[in-house]
């Protein structure tokens, strides 16, 4: 068999299954059995074929750091660690040609500070020939990985009775509250005898002042979507007048902590509707308000007062785009959806280990190189093609935001007032920006020209690792080149902002840098002799945290970054000379002591908790539930709905400083997100309860632990996830955005079976066989089969069904 024909046969008949072997129920680290098959007629060849593969978790961590390769398969294979838990398996001379219908098998394994949940590796394995194309397994090219197996058995600590008894809510078969998120006040009119709706079954007629004019328009947009579905002729006119104005609150409420410049209010009676505000935030808010009022009901009104203003300031959510990118239509859709729900900053993870994301063209490399994923051997015209990223250039290319692109997401973001947080990390998770900056210094060195915007010590042989496996992933901070890069980086953001939107915080990210990455590089051993400042190696990231706020500082620009990138060598918050309010500081690692230590230093603090807030946890302990587990066993909406980190504050001697904490972030990081269903299922129904938590303060918040105090959330709890189901999921069918279908509850009792939903109405259905099975639907307890065995039961929605839940015969 020639080479050539060998590389596409391997594509075609190489088949792939992926075992775990990993036990549930909080296991630590994982086991798998990867089996390699030929299901073709011809032979896979004994040599000269490599291939690749991205798993999740690393693969015999500390034997691959160690050494070159580690033999598998009884000595037949060599696997070796290319980069970023990227690897390769090759045969050895061991190794004899694969007949048709055989297979090999080989056993990876690795240690984790977390039990292994979900399919552990991505799609898209390729092999490669030497200077041949590669090409992808088609076993592996699903993105929902039938090839891998294991992951379904029963989890020793969580079950379909554990899920039963959580969701202990009522189905109400309605909506039960009128709006999310919250209003502060929301009295129905009880002077209009006894009429609660009002008909409004004919055009909408807006009219506003020239400065609501942008707020205008955009509703008028909505509502003719409305009223283009109605018969309209010969029926009157519904007026909506949008109005600069107070919104005056009722006199037993208290304002303190509001937020009153985004107020407004809504009042709806038989003469039209009001809509009142001081400025354009408030009125967007309060149109809103009006648009989910109508989601209830189009052809009816309440007759209600509301008075309303958010709780933080900042209600932002975090997307990476790095480590897989979503493009600008994506990207606005996800702001329609913060708008809908009044959450108002979008913090976008541009840049890290696997991708530049944005355009500069003063420095066309970051992207031509930084943002392009696809096979190579050298890594040094592009970057390895991390987490399954398609191995041919021609299908990675324009991965990232032209300033073109980024310039339409300004101005389409500040018309429904959401503010675009950029987020350049550094100066850890930055492998992209050096491998990019290397090519520079590569081209222009060749010319006879130097690289002044150098980032990397080249005489630094030393190798660190960061999370994800990834080498070479540092700026340097000892070299004024790199400060003319970030320089660079900065000045050209704020020009790109300026006429927009502009900048108030830049975020530098900041986290996660390995404690030695400077400690053997000539560079920072030069200047740490020469510091007039006697700085520790260990201290030489603060130092360029220092020196990169100077820069900020320089083009009127405030920091922010994750938590360890202001914690000193000691792990406590770096106490700056001068004041610290300028700072804000996403508390993600240390949680509620984070919030603790910086709060009380007085810096501008954002709850970014990963043990409720980050969004690319599961939504269920199930072990093929989609998300990690490393903070949390899971993170569902229920869960984000009753956070409340003051009460688990209270035995702290040194309270959390709660006039510091300025907002609160969801977090979604993309390593297991690589579509665009996938992403909308991680974010729904969890932005719901998430914008509920930003915008609103419940009473049961401040009252901790209290018998009362629970009930009220549970009842609460109860009115909210109603609402999603009978009214904020069908707005989402209407866009034709996806949703999580969670699996059911099931609680077998004396021989009758039960079942739930986590959200109430989804039809639930059984089977007593798996896969192509006819599914029954379920709408009342039943008995158990006599013959018993184990039955299947799964939830219905409109995009799908949900992970199986398994009932085994006691």
């Amino acid at each position: 068999m020639s080479t050539t024909r060998g590389v596409g046969y391997m594509g075609r008949y190489l088949e792939v299954k992926y075992t775990n072997q990993s036990g549930g129920g909080g296991s630590k680290g994982f086991t798998a059995e990867i089996q390699l098959k030929n299901a073709g007629l011809g032979e896979i060849p004994s040599e000269g074929w490599k291939l690749m593969l991205h798993h999740i978790h690393p693969i015999a961590k500390e034997i691959l750091q160690m050494h070159d390769f580690l033999l598998v398969a009884k000595d037949q294979l060599k696997m070796r660690a290319i980069q970023g838990n990227l690897y390769s398996v090759e045969p050895t001379e061991k190794f004899k040609p694969l007949l048709p219908g055989t297979h090999i098998t080989f056993i990876v394994f690795g240690h984790l500070p977390f039990s292994n949940k979900y399919k552990t590796v991505y799609p898209n394995w390729y092999v490669w020939f030497g200077d041949l194309e590669p090409v992808i397994l088609e076993s592996t090219t699903s993105a929902g990985l039938p090839f891998v197996e294991g992951f379904d058995g029963p989890d020793a600590n969580w079950g379909p009775a554990d899920r039963f008894n959580r969701n202990k809510f009522r189905d109400l078969k309605r909506f039960g509250q009128p709006v999310i998120p919250t209003p502060v006040e929301y009295r129905v009119q009880t002077d209009i005898k006894s009429e609660v709706f009002l008909s409004v079954d004919g055009y909408f007629r807006v009219t506003f002042p020239n400065d609501f004019e942008n707020e205008g328009r955009l509703l008028e947009d909505k509502l003719s979507l409305i009223s283009n579905k109605k018969e309209n002729s010969g029926k009157r006119k519904f007026h909506i007048s949008l109005k600069r104005g107070k919104a005056m609150f009722n006199s037993s409420t208290n304002t303190t902590n509001l937020i009153l410049e985004d107020a407004y209010s809504v009042q709806i009676s038989r003469n039209g509707c009001i809509i009142m505000a001081e400025n354009p935030s408030g009125m967007c808010y309060g149109t809103q308000t009006l648009l989910s009022l109508l989601a209830n009901d189009e052809d009816h009104l309440p007759t209600v007062h509301i008075t309303d203003a958010p709780r933080y300031k900042v209600r932002s959510f975090m997307l990476d785009i790095s480590r897989n990118f979503f493009n600008i239509h994506e990207i606005k859709l996800i702001i329609d959806m913060m708008a809908t729900y009044k959450l108002n900053t979008l913090h976008l993870h541009l840049t890290d280990d696997q991708g530049w994301r944005l355009e500069f063209p003063g420095l066309p490399e970051l992207t031509q190189v930084g943002s392009q994923r696809c096979h190579t051997t050298q890594e040094d015209i592009h970057l390895f093609p991390y987490h399954g990223t398609h191995p041919l250039c021609k299908y990675t290319s324009k991965k990232f935001l032209s300033v073109e692109n980024y310039v339409d997401l300004l101005k389409y973001a500040k018309d429904r007032h959401v503010r675009i947080q950029p987020e350049f990390d550094f100066p850890g998770h930055s492998h992209a920006a050096v491998v990019a900056m290397a090519y520079r210094t590569k081209r222009l060195s060749e010319q006879g020209e130097q690289n002044e915007f150098e980032i990397k010590d080249r005489l630094d042989t030393s190798v660190h690792y960061q999370v994800g496996g990834y080498k070479d992933t540092t700026i340097n901070p000892c070299m004024n080149t790199t400060y003319n890069f970030l320089d660079f980086i900065v000045s050209t953001i704020v020009l790109i902002h300026k006429p927009i939107q502009p900048l108030e915080y830049l975020h530098l990210g900041g986290d996660e840098v390995p404690e030695s990455a400077f400690e053997s590089s000539p560079a920072c051993l030069d200047f740490l002799s020469r510091s007039m400042q006697m700085i520790k190696p260990a201290e030489l990231q603060q130092y360029f945290i220092i020196r990169a706020r100077m820069i900020l500082h320089k083009h009127d620009l405030k920091l922010a970054v994750w938590e360890d990138g202001m914690m000193t060598s000691m792990k406590e918050p770096l106490d700056l000379k001068g004041p610290q309010k300028d700072i804000m500081v996403n508390i993600w690692k240390r949680n509620l002591d984070g919030l603790r230590s910086f709060s009380n230093k007085n810096y501008q603090v954002v709850d970014s908790s990963s043990t409720h807030l980050y969004l690319d946890h599961s939504q269920d302990p199930s072990q093929l539930d989609r998300g990690f587990n490393w903070a949390t066993n899971f993170t569902d909406a229920q869960k984000i709905f009753e956070y409340k980190p003051m009460c688990l504050d209270t035995a702290s001697e040194v309270p959390i400083k709660a006039d510091r904490i300025i907002g609160i972030q969801a977090s979604l990081w993309t390593e297991l997100v690589w579509t665009n269903s996938q992403l909308e299922k991680q974010l729904f129904p969890r932005l719901f309860a998430f914008a509920q938590k930003a915008w609103y303060k419940a009473s049961w918040e401040d009252k901790c632990g209290s018998p009362s105090s629970n009930e009220r959330m549970a009842e609460d709890y109860e009115l909210f996830i109603n609402s999603v189901s009978y009214k904020e999921l069908a707005r989402l069918d209407r866009l034709g955005i996806q949703y999580y279908i969670p699996p059911p509850g099931v609680r077998l009792t004396d021989g009758k079976i039960e079942v739930n939903s986590a959200i109430p109405g989804l039809p639930i259905l059984y089977s007593q066989e798996r896969g192509q099975a006819l599914w029954q639907k379920l709408n009342s307890p039943i008995n158990h089969p006599a013959s018993g065995g184990v039955l299947y039961f799964i939830t219905r929605g409109s995009w799908g069904v949900g992970v199986v839940s398994l009932l085994h015969s006691q």
